[in-house]
């Protein structure tokens, strides 16, 4: 068996994975298993996480997946969730435990019930970060500068550039920017022109509504701006996205956005989703690098 994880920032970018996993790339199967259930050596690492879990001002400080995907019979995607660019060493901390456990070096490995043979004898990992205020290579520099140090044989220095120019690939590593051809770009400028796709009027009449409050930045930098500008696109997604999902956040927003109001809509929504240019160039890549010596 092999493992693909895909490491994202926060719940909205898992959630925009599983968009376009399900719907872009057509993987049906997909669930939210006991720990116990993931294949060996993962359920071992996964329940000795799970019992040195710490709780702080009672909230879990730790790292454990979200969603397993059913890529093929042989082939897994593992969606797990960063909790954003200040938690980077719990992610760090859980890839050097998955990385020590190198299907080349050794076969068996203490699992929830004991000791037996692993099940995955290759993985791969994907990493998704917002441009920010940075530029695409810059934000690569800082992943490699960020993730260097995961563990002995861990290695993104020979990485290349990706022809879409907005990802990159270190052997069975990779990383993919959310980057569009604004000045600063978040995952939500590429949400938000999903969501435009489907209703214009829709987005326009959320955006007035928003802008009753002033979103000035608190000083005249780059940073200070892709900061306020991401917090009032994610102000505006989240009031389009009330009359389907009252009271929620952007997260289940983004991840029923193929809910219309009818099903007679759902045809029209999917066939927009595919062809959003941003949705076509993430899935592509996606595909292109689970199948690079794999498949």
């Amino acid at each position: 068996m092999k493992v693909l994880f895909i490491f994202c920032e926060g719940p909205d970018d898992s959630s925009f994975c599983h968009l376009v996993l399900q719907h872009a790339l057509s993987i049906r199967g997909y669930s939210v298993p006991c720990y116990h259930e993931y294949p060996s050596p993962l359920d071992g690492i996964f329940k000795k996480t799970i019992e040195n879990m710490h709780i702080q001002d009672g909230d879990e400080i730790t790292l454990l997946p979200r969603m397993l995907y059913d890529y093929s019979d042989n082939l897994k995607i593992i969606i797990v969730e960063m909790k954003g660019q200040d938690n980077l060493a719990l992610s760090k901390k859980l890839l050097a435990k998955i990385s020590t456990f190198s299907y080349k070096h050794a076969k068996h490995y203490p699992t929830f019930d004991g000791v037996q043979e692993t099940d995955i004898e290759d993985y791969k990992f994907l990493f998704t970060f917002d441009a920010d205020y940075m530029s695409v290579s810059e934000r690569i520099d800082k992943w490699k500068n960020d993730f260097s140090d995961v563990s002995r044989g861990w290695n993104i220095e020979n990485h290349c550039l990706h022809a879409n120019n907005v990802s990159a690939i270190a052997e069975d590593k990779a990383i993919y920017v959310w980057k569009t051809d604004t000045e600063t770009s978040t995952l939500e400028d590429i949400v938000i022109s999903l969501l435009s796709d489907n209703n214009t009027y829709l987005i326009s009449q959320a955006e007035e509504f928003v802008n009753y409050w002033p979103w000035t930045p608190s000083n005249p930098s780059l940073e200070s701006k892709s900061k306020v500008k991401a917090e009032k696109l994610k102000a505006i997604l989240t009031i389009a996205g009330q009359k389907h999902r009252p009271g929620r956040g952007l997260p289940p927003i983004i991840q029923d956005y193929v809910k219309g109001p009818n099903k007679k809509e759902l045809p029209a929504i999917i066939l927009k989703l595919n062809n959003n240019s941003h949705v076509k160039q993430f899935s592509a890549f996606v595909k292109e690098f689970i199948e690079q010596g794999w498949i």
